[in-house]
């Protein structure tokens, strides 16, 4: 096990994606900024606990990263579908990202291999949630754990997640909770409990909106 976790990582790592990054002279450019932060987030996931029949879906999430690194469409049509948390300080608990963009691509029918599913993850704070006044200088973690004088609640939200469609409910929660560590929420999380409440893939009787999304 240990050496196939080491495999994947050292592939990733020092795969063709990284030694053709190119580096600006007076600091790391965007490009190699967003390398980074998946490269991190490629190391969290390794070191979480994997066993063996969940090493398929491993493998699978590190190869969408991997491509989104190589701006590969396929990959970077389902990094695209995810919504990073937004709004949580004002309430906002729904954060699902665009369903059908995750199960509907246009190579669903012609590309099995590439197949994802979309699940919804609640994620609920376990710490005590305590009487908090309103201070900008306090932490974070504090903060969003308060009860707040209009009853509103940061404590609990939803996450839509597009992953690989060999994924188990296990190895979703497993990567979406590397996914939020890695956002600005941080170490907010770190008490946090994920709950996978539903999962689809495409099928020929699946409801899609059939359109695109228009922002007045």
């Amino acid at each position: 096990m240990k050496t196939i976790l080491c495999l994947l990582l050292f592939g990733f790592l020092f795969g063709d994606t990284l030694l053709q990054t190119p580096v600006a002279k007076n600091g790391p450019d965007a490009r190699t900024n967003r390398l980074l932060f998946l490269s991190n987030i490629a190391e969290n996931l390794l070191h979480q606990h994997w066993d063996d029949v969940e090493l398929p879906c491993l493998q699978k999430t590190l190869d969408i990263m991997r491509n989104v690194q190589n701006h590969t469409v396929w990959a970077t049509w389902v990094w695209d579908s995810m919504q990073s948390p937004t709004g949580w300080f004002v309430g906002s608990r729904n954060h699902l990202g665009n369903f059908d963009q995750c199960i509907h691509p246009p190579w669903v029918e012609t590309h099995p291999e590439l197949l994802t599913q979309y699940c919804v993850a609640n994620i609920a704070l376990t710490g005590e949630r305590i009487s908090l006044k309103e201070d900008p200088y306090t932490t974070t973690d504090l903060y969003v754990s308060s009860r707040k004088k209009n009853n509103l609640a940061f404590n609990k939200f939803t996450w839509g997640v597009c992953l690989p469609a060999i994924c188990k409910p296990n190895s979703i929660k497993k990567i979406a909770a590397t996914f939020l560590n890695n956002t600005h929420l941080g170490s907010t999380l770190s008490e946090a409990t994920i709950y996978i409440d539903s999962c689809q893939t495409y099928n020929e009787n699946t409801e899609l909106s059939y359109g695109y999304y228009l922002t007045l």
